[in-house]
């Protein structure tokens, strides 16, 4: 009889021992699964940073948008910008996005509605057009007023009631040759998202990307190349 309240208190004690641990230990414990999930979230965080330091819509009429102006226009924009996210390098990404009436509708009106989601969400800040490119953008009032933000020089190629900036006979232009030789004399438009007034202002995220896209274009517009570039 002995012997079996032996085993079943042996037995007892084996099926409860995670109690006394707890018991005894909580504290240590708690700590250790606070520390595991803190590191968790920010090797989490590490490894899902945008790796895009700004991103560029280029709306254009037409889709025949060649390589090289792409690829010379990110170049020259990246020369201008800074690293936001803190990684050492800057990336540029600029998407280009036709919306031509006589190009297929299906895939124009995709592209519009792109446009507009892309530009609401405050993921795209910073938009580059041409001449129907711009109006689309002042029709749907989609920029911000820019004679809060560009004076002196600048504001006297503001266009399309002070939303757009135009490139003409600018500094800007005229240092980067590479790009002038590929766009010729055609009218190049460069604006911000409409910000102030909006609910973006109360978003960390799009308040981020405004002040980016607003530096970048300040630093356009007043030919203000970035210095202090990361390598």
């Amino acid at each position: 009889m002995a012997e079996w309240k032996e085993r079943e208190i042996d037995r007892y004690k084996h099926d409860k021992w995670y109690q006394n641990i707890w018991f005894h230990h909580k504290g240590p414990i708690i700590a250790i699964v606070l520390a595991v999930v803190i590191l968790g979230v920010l090797l989490y965080s590490s490894h899902m940073t945008d790796p895009t330091d700004i991103y560029i819509l280029h709306i254009t009429e037409s889709p025949e948008v060649y390589k090289e102006k792409t690829i010379s226009l990110n170049e020259t924009i990246t020369k201008y910008a800074e690293d936001k996210n803190g990684d050492g390098k800057i990336t540029v990404y600029i998407e280009n996005l036709y919306i031509g009436e006589e190009f297929d509708a299906t895939n124009v009106f995709k592209n519009k509605e792109k446009i507009m989601t892309v530009i609401r969400s405050g993921d795209c800040m910073f938009m580059i057009a041409d001449e129907v490119g711009a109006q689309y953008l002042h029709s749907a009032e989609a920029c911000q007023d820019l004679s809060g933000v560009l004076t002196g020089e600048a504001a006297e190629n503001l266009e399309f009631e002070n939303k757009l900036w135009n490139w003409k006979d600018s500094e800007f232009k005229n240092t980067n040759e590479t790009l002038s030789n590929i766009f010729g004399d055609s009218s190049l438009y460069f604006g911000l998202r409409i910000f102030e007034g909006t609910i973006a202002e109360y978003t960390d995220h799009a308040q981020k990307n405004f002040e980016v896209a607003r530096n970048l274009l300040i630093s356009i517009t007043e030919n203000t190349q970035n210095t202090e570039k990361a390598e």
